[in-house]
């Protein structure tokens, strides 16, 4: 082969491998693509018109999604909406999708709207439950009080946000990607403010993480057929950034008033 030839070649291929990295589906912060009806319980919160989530939950009843109190912050529950069963947010109509209306946030109330983020947590009451569930639409258990989330333990976190940090556009596709649970003492080395309120999981050499249009979505955990969420998708810096984990608001710690906000009389 000529040396031209052989230039000429190798060009190509840099060429090839090039557009393979700045393809959209390798730009996730370390994650893939989910199937259709993979996970079942998780929504996606939009403000109307809009027609993409801003946000992401968890269906934890046929009444109520969870997700991250500054998603909803002062927010007109008039121009909210859910979109349960989604995967592919720019086709609308999907199999088995479903758009409920929000009648009522419930916002923890010692929520304040500042930086630190503390007690990062809402439920979303809709103004018509679920009729039926689906293999598409389900809801998810909730860790409780009395179970310890382990350091170490693996964890799935799931949303349609950005698939890079400072990427210019959000995730077409619901995405996932598994990170290991955090101890709060490791994670004070990246945050000195997180406390029992809060958990936080990532990589310590980085590479996979939420990032910002996750927020308000669901970490869970799977013992043996069943999953469980123990995490909102809360805060962090940066994304995917090594030794700096995301920090999830932790469901153990609010078990209680999710439960005692779910039985109290709405309207």
């Amino acid at each position: 082969m000529s040396s031209s030839l052989f230039l000429l070649t190798a060009l190509f291929n840099v060429l090839l491998i090039c557009s393979a990295v700045d393809d959209d589906t390798s730009r996730i912060v370390g994650g893939i693509p989910a199937a259709k009806g993979q996970f079942p319980f998780m929504a996606g919160i939009r403000r109307r018109p809009g027609k993409t989530p801003t946000c992401g939950g968890s269906i934890i009843n046929a009444k109520f999604v969870l997700t991250a109190a500054h998603c909803v912050y002062r927010a007109n529950n008039k121009k909210l909406e859910v979109v349960l069963g989604d995967h592919d947010v720019l086709k609308p109509k999907e199999e088995g999708e479903m758009v409920k209306r929000i009648c009522r946030v419930h916002v923890h109330p010692y929520y304040g709207g500042a930086s630190p983020v503390n007690h990062d947590v809402a439920l979303l009451e809709l103004c018509r439950p679920i009729k039926k569930f689906t293999a598409f639409v389900q809801p998810i258990a909730l860790w409780d009080t009395f179970k310890e989330v382990k350091r170490g333990q693996s964890a799935t976190v799931a949303g349609w946000g950005l698939t890079r940090e400072g990427a210019s556009h959000t995730s077409q596709i619901l995405r996932y990607v598994n990170v290991h649970v955090v101890s709060i003492q490791e994670c004070k080395e990246s945050y000195s403010w997180v406390g029992k309120g809060q958990l936080c999981a990532g990589e310590a050499r980085g590479g996979k993480d939420a990032c910002q249009g996750d927020s308000g979505g669901p970490l869970w955990i799977q013992r043996r057929e069943v999953k469980y969420l123990v995490g909102v998708v809360s805060s962090g810096r940066g994304c995917a950034r090594p030794r700096t984990p995301g920090i999830y608001t932790s469901i153990p710690n609010y078990f209680s008033w999710i439960l005692e906000t779910m039985s109290s009389k709405s309207f």
